[in-house]
């Protein structure tokens, strides 16, 4: 199954939301499952970040001219570097992970319809008769 990088972080907070939850042995697995899946590809969000910023940002200096050992993209730049990132995170990744069965839901018991929505890709079309 393929998405956004960009969808990933609302995606995340949403599992982390259910998984917070006491539901069943079955579900809980699975949901561990995919999160696992979906946290490590969130880590690529945050390596095209540190990328970007070390391609167009400047080592900051304190009020005494010394290098603090950090980059910050300047004003200048930033919208070069904003578009860049926004071009990234249209990417896609594959997290090869297996669809929750439409039945586990009610397992879950109350979510809100923001987390059903962000969750929604990962569970089977297959809802009963």
């Amino acid at each position: 199954m393929k998405v956004k990088l960009k969808d990933l972080q609302i995606i995340g907070h949403s599992f982390q939301t259910i998984l917070a939850k006491e539901i069943p042995v079955k579900v809980a697995y699975r949901m561990i499952k995919i999160s696992g899946k979906v946290l490590a590809a969130y880590k690529e969000i945050g390596e095209i970040d540190d990328r970007l910023v070390r391609k167009y940002g400047k080592p900051v200096k304190d009020e005494k001219g010394r290098d603090t050992g950090r980059i910050q993209v300047p004003p200048e730049k930033m919208e070069v570097y904003r578009k860049e990132y926004e071009m990234e995170l249209g990417g896609e990744v594959d997290l090869g992970v297996d669809l929750i069965p439409y039945e586990c839901l009610e397992a879950m018991g109350n979510i809100s319809p923001m987390t059903l929505n962000a969750i929604a890709a990962f569970i089977e079309d297959k809802k009963p008769a």
